[in-house]
């Protein structure tokens, strides 16, 4: 060995080293889901996930119909979720733990899609460049700010769903005008949107790319109709039934619904620069998560008008920055016209850890863009004159900033974790006390006199808390 050979060696070394560590970054977010789920998730009936209890009742006396599945709950008509929910639940006499399974598979499986189209993206470049990707989507997708979808197997509604809209879009994109992507993606939204209404904006996505990806993008084809006859019988199947807003419930304006919807989409990425929650309930202050999403709109637009020619060129990559940017807005909007000026709160309420899920859609759009734009040789342009020849140092500082930022909030949302283990712990002695705890039931649910029906319910029936009880 000479001393020329000293500096290859030494890039060979913290090439390996620079692997290693976004190998890491990967492994570590959903390794960290597991071990939140494990001590904190919520394993007795808490809040909306009572409802389920009316279910199990009529199943085990006998007179449970299909009508009672796909009955509305507030706005929304759940009824993959119910189905789902009703048939481990028979299975396990209602064990919540097991619950967890299917909330814990189906947020690996929307990563695994997504990892999927990623490593498609990069076939042919070089290992890390794919892996900085994938860490940006593990860190995001597995990320605290969206606690609440962890530790509350309800939130399945949410999971199931995300993990729905994730596959319909990254398969369609894969193949916009074969009939045989297009069914299959069709499939999908409709079980997302009999799980959670979100769904419904994922055809509206899907109707997009495939207008966009044909070679006359303004004229519809065959496959735009075949998205618009899906959309007329969902309306027509979906809304009939489901109950009135109150006509007393204020309407965000324009500008409070804009602010809300920069929130909602901001949320995400300030969840991982600062971390703000400090327990189970309530939001951090919007003015920042604002800021976010302004910055990723002015992105987003930047982009978009900046490599338009790119863009015609409809890769999968192009479509799914189209689709996922378009369901992310469509969501926040529809969230806020209800919820922006539902309370006190106003449009900060867009900050709540559970909208996270479909905010970070926009950052998912982003990632693809940039994607398709180093797959194709096109990113050069981003940096000019000097900053070109900083450009690879620049990325790599700011990746790791990324990083580090990323691990500092995820060690600072165990104060969450662990109050939502104490709530978990208040929850089990309220259920199994021998005799009436009001100042522990006001946990359960917020009606006293519904609290006592139920527990009454569920120890006539033996499932539940109290499925040892009667095996």
């Amino acid at each position: 060995m000479n001393a020329a050979d000293l500096p290859s060696i030494s890039r060979l070394r913290l090439h390996a080293l620079a692997r290693a560590g976004i190998w890491t970054a990967i492994l570590l977010p959903p390794f960290f889901l597991l071990l939140a789920v494990q001590y904190s998730a919520i394993t007795f009936p808490y809040w909306d996930h009572c409802e389920l209890v009316k279910f199990f009742a009529k199943y085990y006396d006998g007179n449970l119909s299909l009508h009672d599945l796909w009955a509305p709950h507030n706005h929304t008509r759940p009824l993959t979720y119910r189905v789902v929910m009703l048939l481990n639940g028979v299975l396990t006499r209602w064990d919540i733990r097991s619950e967890y399974i299917y909330l814990l598979a189906s947020l690996y499986g929307a990563f695994a899609v997504l990892a999927g189209r990623f490593r498609k993206t990069f076939e042919s470049k070089p290992a890390v460049v794919p892996l900085m990707f994938l860490a940006a989507v593990s860190v995001f997708h597995f990320s605290p700010a969206g606690h609440n979808n962890h530790w509350w197997s309800m939130m399945c509604q949410l999971t199931f769903t995300h993990f729905f809209i994730v596959a319909a879009l990254v398969w369609l994109a894969a193949a916009p005008l074969c009939w045989k992507n297009n069914a299959g993606a069709a499939v999908a939204c409709w079980l997302a949107s009999y799980t959670l209404t979100n769904g419904i904006f994922a055809f509206v996505s899907a109707l997009a790319m495939v207008q966009f990806a044909h070679e006359e993008p303004w004229r519809p084809n065959r496959f735009t109709w075949f998205w618009v006859a899906n959309l007329v019988v969902l309306q027509l199947l979906y809304w009939p039934g489901l109950p009135e807003t109150p006509g007393n419930l204020p309407v965000a304006g324009p500008v409070t619904l804009l602010y809300f919807c920069l929130v909602y989409i901001g949320s995400p990425v300030w969840g991982i620069l600062n971390y703000s929650f400090t327990n189970q309930g309530g939001s951090p202050r919007p003015e920042w998560p604002a800021v976010c999403g302004f910055l990723q709109l002015v992105a987003t637009i930047w982009l978009a008008v900046g490599y338009r020619a790119w863009l015609r060129r409809r890769s999968p990559e192009a479509l799914l920055f189209l689709g996922f940017t378009l369901f992310t807005w469509i969501s926040a909007a529809g969230t806020g016209r209800a919820r922006a000026a539902f309370d006190h709160r106003g449009a900060g309420v867009g900050a709540d850890s559970r909208y996270t899920i479909f905010g970070a859609y926009a950052v998912y759009g982003l990632l693809f863009f940039l994607a398709g734009l180093i797959r194709d040789g096109e990113w050069k342009p981003l940096l000019t004159g000097r900053l070109r020849g900083w450009g690879r140092a620049s990325v790599a500082l700011g990746f790791g900033l990324f990083l580090l930022l990323g691990l500092r909030s995820y060690a600072t949302s165990a104060r969450v974790y662990r109050h939502i283990h104490d709530l978990n712990e208040r929850l089990g002695a309220a259920f199994l006390s021998p005799t009436p705890r009001p100042d522990l039931e006001k946990s359960i649910y917020p009606s006293p006199e519904g609290v006592t029906q139920m527990k009454a319910e569920l120890r006539r029936l033996g499932i539940g808390p109290y499925r040892a009880w009667n095996p």
